[in-house]
């Protein structure tokens, strides 16, 4: 997870939320010292999951800051709809978070993963 924002803040809201234990790495703008749109913190985002930016699902509900900045790193992007933006150019868009393992199912197909884990021979 990347977040713009005051961290404690950031994180009583994930902690709240519950939805911590879905993320390996969550990145606080404050912590990081920089913030969305800043092509660095997605960078490092995939380095603390040690993946390549191009293996990496960003999933934003901000044209700017969250697709167009994922996606000029070579992430592959969801923009979740809302009401203030029309059009996206993002690699999918969602109007619900429940289709994310449908995402996440083609995607891993697509490329020859399973269970998120490529394979060493994708034709076999």
């Amino acid at each position: 997870m990347i977040t713009n924002g005051f961290e404690v803040f950031q994180m009583n809201n994930v902690k709240a939320l519950g939805i911590a234990p879905f993320f390996q790495s969550i990145l606080v703008s404050e912590r990081e010292g920089i913030k969305k749109p800043n092509p660095e913190i997605f960078r490092r985002s995939a380095e603390s999951l040690q993946v390549s930016v191009n293996e990496c699902l960003f999933v934003g509900d901000h044209p700017k800051n969250d697709v167009t900045a994922a996606k000029a790193v070579g992430m592959t992007t969801v923009w979740k709809r809302d009401s203030y933006w029309n059009e996206v150019d993002a690699d999918f868009i969602i109007e619900d978070l429940g289709c994310l393992p449908a995402i996440v199912k083609f995607i891993n197909e697509k490329e020859g993963r399973e269970f998120g884990v490529r394979r060493s021979n994708p034709k076999a």
